[in-house]
C-alpha cells in the first residue's frame, strides 16, 4: 500500500513538472505580452514600432519547428511564419494601438504544414491576444500611413 501511495505521489509530481514545463515552452501568457506591448508603446510615444517575425524557409534546413526571432516573440508569444507587428504610440482616444499582421493561409497549406492562424478568421484575435490581427498583405500601406503620421519608425535589424 505504502508503494502504491509512493507511486501515486511520483505520477503526481511528474504530472505538475511535465505541466510547468509545457507552460514555459507555449510561453508567457497574453497578460504579460499586452503589459511587454503597452510598456514599450510607452517608451516609444514619438513614433511607431514594426518588428518581423521569421520567414517560413528563412535558414531552416529541416522541417523542426519554427524558431522565431526573440524580440518579436519577447512582445508577441507568436511563433506565426512571416507575422510582423506594429505598435502605434497612444493618442487622446486610446492607449497604443498594437496590430498583428499575419500571411493569409490556405487550406492545402494547412493540410501539408499543419495548423495555422489565419487573419481572415474571426477568432484570430482570440487565438493571439490582440486586438486587431490582420492580413499581412495590408502591412505596407499601414507602415507609409504609420510613418506618415508619426514621423518615426522604429525596427530591429536583422544580423548581416
Amino acid at each position: 500500500m505504502r508503494r502504491r501511495a509512493q507511486r501515486i505521489a511520483k505520477i503526481a509530481a511528474l504530472a505538475a513538472f511535465s505541466a510547468l514545463l509545457l507552460a514555459a515552452i507555449e510561453g508567457p501568457a497574453a497578460d504579460e505580452l499586452r503589459q511587454r506591448r503597452l510598456h514599450i508603446a510607452a517608451e516609444r510615444s514619438e513614433g511607431a514600432l514594426v518588428l518581423f517575425g521569421v520567414g517560413e524557409a528563412a535558414g531552416r534546413v529541416d522541417p523542426g519547428p519554427l524558431v522565431q526571432e526573440s524580440n518579436f516573440f519577447y512582445l508577441t508569444g507568436c511563433r506565426e511564419p512571416d507575422a510582423a507587428l506594429l505598435i502605434e504610440p497612444a493618442t487622446d482616444k486610446r492607449p497604443y494601438r498594437e496590430t498583428l499582421f499575419l500571411e493569409r493561409v490556405s487550406q492545402a497549406d494547412q493540410e501539408w504544414n499543419g495548423p495555422r492562424i489565419d487573419p481572415a478568421d474571426d477568432t484570430a484575435a482570440a487565438q493571439t491576444g490582440f486586438d486587431e490581427v490582420a492580413s499581412s498583405d495590408g502591412l505596407g500601406e499601414r507602415l507609409r500611413a504609420a510613418a506618415k503620421r508619426y514621423g518615426r519608425l522604429y525596427t530591429v535589424l536583422g544580423e548581416e
